[in-house]
């Protein structure tokens, strides 16, 4: 426990990196890489970081303490209460870990300045002077941790990370649809075989069922196998409807294969669909 105390500055600058280490990794997850970060070249306004995205600044003291700390007070600069941003971010850290969290946020939404901290205690130095007095700091105000929340960190994490798995989902559909494409050579292996296949069917307008099961099986595989980008599986959807009427859709990723009509189909209907030229 004597670190804590012994190594504070080190300790201090650790958890300022972790930190911003977690709001790049946000800005990064989210797409937009735009956060900057930046310090102040003099310590006296009472921020640490200053960060700017979605074109807001904050302005932001941090806090830290280790989860089995007893603190429950922070001391605070008034002139903090001056930016338009400004905030406070207590950050708990488990001190085996070093694993950030939770975050307790004093202040504001972005745009807006700090509340009233003016009639907070005031501060004393922790040394007595020569009569024994702890002199008042009038700059510095107590807070303490009763007017900190996590709650809109958290809310605001929550809705990160929901966003997040959102995103991952879509990464997943499209991969999925990627997938049932074929290569180029497939791509070519197949239209020779296919147009082969076809002109065979139809070069003399004979229909489909003039094609061995093989084919027909083969391409049915080819035009229906796989799913969109939505991730709805490509198929032969039939609907019933008003009095009995049937009609159907097909899904599937050839080009013009994307059709819906009644039902039962006819050849010819079957051909024109298929974009076959007989």
């Amino acid at each position: 426990m004597k670190q804590h105390y012994l190594k504070s500055s080190f300790r201090e600058k650790l958890v300022e990196h972790l930190f911003i280490g977690e709001l790049l990794k946000i800005s990064w997850t989210s797409g937009k890489c735009s956060l900057e970060v930046s310090k102040p070249g003099v310590d006296n306004q009472g921020y640490d970081l200053i960060v700017e995205e979605n074109g807001y600044i904050r302005h932001i003291q941090l806090k830290a303490s280790h989860l089995s700390a007893s603190t429950s007070t922070q001391k605070v600069q008034i002139a903090l209460a001056k930016k338009p941003s400004g905030c406070i971010v207590w950050i708990y850290f488990n001190e085996q870990t070093s694993e950030l969290g939770p975050f307790l946020f004093f202040g504001s939404e972005a745009g807006k300045p700090l509340p009233d901290i003016s009639k907070l205690k005031i501060a004393k130095h922790t040394k007595a002077n020569a009569q024994g007095v702890k002199n008042e700091r009038p700059d510095i105000r107590v807070i303490n941790n009763g007017l900190i929340t996590g709650q809109d960190i958290k809310t605001k994490l929550d809705a990160i990370k929901a966003e997040e798995e959102k995103i991952k989902d879509e990464i997943d559909n499209i991969e999925s649809h990627l997938g049932n494409l074929p290569t180029k050579a497939q791509i070519r292996k197949r239209s020779s075989m296919w147009k082969a296949v076809l002109k065979h069917a139809y070069g003399d307008y004979q229909t489909i069922e003039k094609m061995s099961y093989e084919d027909k099986r083969h391409f049915v595989e080819l035009a229906l196998g796989g799913t969109d980008l939505d991730g709805a599986r490509y198929g032969v959807y039939v609907f019933k409807g008003d009095n009995d009427s049937v009609t159907y859709e097909i899904r599937g990723n050839l080009p013009n294969l994307n059709f819906d009509g009644g039902l039962p189909v006819s050849d010819l209907e079957l051909i024109d669909a298929l974009n076959i030229d007989t």
